[in-house]
């Protein structure tokens, strides 16, 4: 039987295809455009061709020829009109220099330099000599001898195996292990070279060479997440007592203060709200036990570890100079990110009044399935369901209510705008 998250995205794929008959309207092939080329202008700020680049190439322009060409830049004018004039809105109310603009610049911020971040601790981990000469004593010491040894004392843990099959899973097994072993003792050794500390507070080198070594285990489970909440004077929350059991208010306190510690690594400082990986964590913390214990939250407190880890392998990289390389290509501040938060902003601020599950009725349920019956027809005879179908409805329904909202409010701001459309296709 297939799992009901296959059944769910195979069905949402389907009812997708409903959606993606068009206008058969016919256009003539667009003329040739320059990067400066004024395609419109909102209030007087002009609107020129580099500005829809990023969308051109995601929807595969240059693939594209004839009416689709002209289609997607219509769409795509039509978009950075849009924006422009949400800007300008968001500009006018100052939002930009609120507090709430202000984390979430951080947290956009922050993620951006994770990914650099990331590549400093991928470079050091492959050009470090330690950690070279640590993994090849740890794969040295994986011996035939010691695999004969550990083969004849748990012999039974490899059932019915033939002999040569059974050794190299212990072999595997054996490397893994030494290799995981080598990186907590390259890391504890960092660790002795890079200071941390929590809301001022140094953790010892022997403590996270401890924190290392419980990461290493093929459990990869450690305490860090606890010795965090000690630190700050906090109590873990257990996810078994999330959600309705605690209540809203009291799991907004603690996520509130979780995001408030601390956290200096080497040179670099940062809050504990400043990593999108833990806005995410608490997003599907909030909708209860169920939802956060599911194997499909992306994101746990044990893994808070492996970041703080990649943190401190940037600093080592900067103290041995191997950052140089990433300099020129370190990106100044991004205009495009900024104006995107401000209408993500202006837009969460104007959502009042926007649709829930209430809303969709069974009519319009009913509705659905008789416009688009002969597409419906396909899952006759599949293990999926009326129930599912109408659940799956039921959301994508939901899905077109809601943009509706932000697109009135919109409509409503272009009303109010001079614009101006210079170029048509």
């Amino acid at each position: 039987m297939m799992r009901v998250g296959r059944i769910q995205f195979l069905l949402g794929a389907l009812l997708g295809l409903v959606f993606l008959v068009g206008s058969g309207a016919q256009a003539e092939e667009p003329p040739e455009l320059k990067p400066e080329t004024v395609l419109a202008t909102v209030n007087g700020v002009e609107v020129r061709l580099r500005d829809l680049i990023p969308e051109l190439r995601m929807r595969e322009f240059g693939h594209l020829s004839g009416s689709d060409r002209s289609q997607v830049l219509k769409s795509a004018v039509k978009n950075a009109v849009d924006q422009e004039v949400l800007v300008q809105e968001a500009r006018k109310l100052e939002l930009g220099k609120s507090p709430e603009f202000a984390a979430a610049a951080r947290v956009r911020d922050n993620r951006s330099g994770q990914r650099r971040i990331f590549r400093l601790a991928r470079i050091v981990t492959a050009r470090d000599d330690d950690y070279r000469s640590a993994r090849e004593k740890a794969a040295a010491a994986v011996t035939p001898a010691l695999i004969d040894d550990y083969y004849a004392v748990n012999k039974a843990m490899y059932g019915g195996s033939p002999p040569g099959q059974a050794k190299l899973a212990v072999k595997k097994e054996l490397s893994e292990a030494a290799m995981r072993v080598a990186r907590a003792t390259w890391l504890a050794q960092i660790a002795d070279r890079i200071p941390i500390a929590v809301n001022e507070q140094p953790v010892s080198a022997e403590r996270m060479a401890e924190e290392f070594a419980r990461g290493s285990s093929h459990t990869g489970q450690n305490q860090f997440w606890e010795l965090l909440h000690q630190m700050a004077g906090l109590e873990p929350l257990a996810v078994a007592t999330a959600g309705a059991r605690l209540g809203q208010a009291a799991l907004n306190d603690y996520r509130d203060d979780v995001f408030k510690i601390h956290l200096q690594i080497g040179a670099t400082e940062l809050f504990l709200g400043d990593l999108s990986q833990l806005h995410n964590y608490f997003e599907v913390l909030v909708d209860g036990p169920d939802q956060s214990s599911s194997p499909g939250m992306s994101f746990q407190p044990q893994q808070l570890l492996g970041l703080v880890e990649k943190y401190m392998l940037a600093e080592e990289a900067r103290r041995l100079g191997m950052d140089a390389a990433l300099e020129d290509q370190q990106q100044p501040h991004s205009v495009q990110a900024e104006r995107l938060l401000l209408t993500q902003m202006l837009l969460q601020q104007n959502r009042a009044g926007s649709p829930d599950d209430a809303t969709v009725s069974a009519a319009e349920i009913a509705a659905y399935h008789e416009k688009h019956a002969d597409q419906l027809k396909l899952l006759a005879g599949t293990s999926i369901g009326k129930e599912q179908i109408d659940s799956i409805v039921r959301r994508r329904l939901l899905a077109e209510k809601q943009e509706q909202v932000p697109q009135a409010f919109i409509d409503q701001l272009r009303a109010k705008a001079d614009i101006k459309i210079h170029q048509q296709f």
